[in-house]
């Protein structure tokens, strides 16, 4: 298991700033899992869980 944080930014009709914070750990092979919260600069926050892929 390990932790994470992200800078970024995303394009929805408007370009927002957003950091974003984590865990993830393996699941099988190239598969992990991955649990994160991200607060956007107009104030919004969301979070979820899921799989993801590294290679």
């Amino acid at each position: 298991m390990d932790a994470f944080t992200t800078v970024g930014a995303e394009f929805q009709g408007a370009a927002r700033l957003y950091a974003e914070a984590g865990l993830r750990g393996p699941l099988l092979g190239p598969a992990g899992r991955r649990a994160h919260v991200r607060a956007r600069q107009d104030g919004a926050f969301s979070g979820g869980v899921g799989i993801e892929f590294r290679f």
